[in-house]
């Protein structure tokens, strides 16, 4: 969701997807790969034997590279937005390619520290997915799902960053005002005044249609 917005904002033009893209999939194969693990653990807790368990163990291993494989596909597409983008700075086209609408929050320093920190994030879960992987592949048995030392060091802290790096640069700190419009992929501020005109419109005629409902019933019921 942050990805899809910073690219609105940097250009679109660089990405070889479109943002709202960005979204739909990734989140969508976050939900698919939650619903394996889940499934997972759910058949491995309840297991009456180590067959059953094994099964429910390895359908929790494919939810875990499922995310791992869409992650990697993430970071490439993330890092060739990046490269195109770095391209075109070069080039001296970059800056036809930006809407005017985000200038004052690219010129902004938080916007450019922020997209470290999602970078940042995004790395350490990586990082945790790929630990999780080899956590479980030989089972909860296993030797490394018992060491204490690289758990210590591949779980909680991974997390505890992320939310760390996320929570010191909030996105909605950082968009402010620009988060709802470079969600809907607004570029303009023809566009930007014809979508809040029409916000103002819809709230209007709720608001008057309430009131018409109220003033139209008995005072018992108001």
């Amino acid at each position: 969701m942050c990805l899809g917005r910073v690219i609105v904002a940097i250009g679109a033009e660089n990405s070889r997807l479109k943002p709202k893209l960005y979204e739909y999939i990734f989140v969508g194969c976050d939900v698919l790969s939650l619903l394996l693990q889940g499934v997972g653990g759910g058949l491995a807790a309840t297991a009456k034997d180590s067959k059953g368990s094994r099964r429910g163990v390895d359908i929790m291993i494919a939810g875990l590279i499922s995310q791992v494989v869409t992650m990697s596909l993430f970071l490439a597409l993330w890092a060739d937005f990046a490269l195109r983008t770095r391209r075109a700075k070069i080039s001296g086209s970059l800056s036809r390619m930006q809407p005017a609408l985000y200038e004052s929050l690219r010129s902004n320093k938080s916007f450019n520290i922020f997209q470290w920190s999602l970078f940042t994030a995004t790395v350490l879960i990586f990082v945790r997915c790929i630990y999780r992987v080899a956590e479980l592949w030989d089972g909860f048995g296993g030797k490394l799902a018992n060491h204490e030392s690289t758990f210590m060091i591949f779980e909680g802290p991974m997390i505890i960053i992320t939310v760390a790096a996320i929570t010191v640069f909030h996105p909605g700190r950082v968009f402010g005002d620009f988060w709802i419009p470079a969600g809907k992929g607004v570029t303009s501020k023809a566009k930007l005044a014809e979508e809040s005109d029409a916000s103002v419109v819809l709230n209007n005629a709720e608001w008057t249609n309430t009131a018409y409902h109220r003033v139209d019933q008995p005072d018992n019921v108001v």
